[in-house]
């Protein structure tokens, strides 16, 4: 039988075209899954230390209370781990300052590419209590300030980071809260860090 001529050139065998469209087909997508793995380890790499978001959207839970002397107090805080459990996060040494608030810093990744990687789109750390309206001597003292690190670490690994609008971080603050006699609960999303008491 005589070979197959198109345009004057020799035409492979529909056989032999079909296998090697195939065996692109496969190197493609094995290139894509080792893409695949590699991008997915190298983000929950990064993201050890923080936590995926869920479905809901409560993150810790603080109180400020008084303590015998009018000029300090204590502050509780509990955050949840990993596996849903709150975990208190701090001792009960008594503070300085009667205003508190919690910081946060979160990491956002294109829906689309966290979809690719098969990472959730949406991790966040509590970094830090931080106090003010402080008193020094029986007086307050303006300039004065405690932060409290929350788990081991008062700055954010990626803070105001962004990568080809692909990935970004923000720090997040949230309303400050006193000694109410409250217990508050931290609500988070990619934008927001709220206080809310429950009771």
């Amino acid at each position: 039988m005589f070979p197959a001529y198109y345009g004057g050139q020799r035409r492979l065998p529909r056989r032999r075209r079909i296998r090697i469209i195939a065996l692109i087909i496969v190197l493609l997508i094995a290139l894509f899954f080792s893409a695949r793995l590699i991008g997915s380890m190298i983000i929950v790499g990064l993201m050890k230390p923080y936590i995926p978001f869920s479905n809901d959207p409560f993150v810790a839970r603080l109180s400020v209370t008084k303590t015998d002397t009018n000029l300090e107090w204590i502050v509780h805080i509990s955050t949840i781990d990993r596996s849903g459990k709150l975990i208190a996060r701090t001792d009960s040494h008594p503070q300085p300052c009667n205003q508190w608030q919690l910081k946060a810093d979160v990491i956002s990744i294109q829906s689309w590419l966290a979809l690719v990687l098969g990472v959730p789109s949406g991790w966040y750390r509590i970094i830090s209590l931080e106090g003010f309206h402080c008193y020094s001597h029986g007086k307050v003292d303006a300039s004065r300030s405690e932060s409290i690190p929350v788990d081991g670490s008062t700055t954010a690994i990626m803070q105001n980071w962004v990568y080809g609008k692909l990935i970004w971080s923000n720090q997040l603050t949230s309303n400050p809260i006193g000694p109410d006699g409250k217990t508050h609960d931290a609500n988070i999303t990619l934008t927001s860090l709220t206080l809310v008491p429950t009771n």
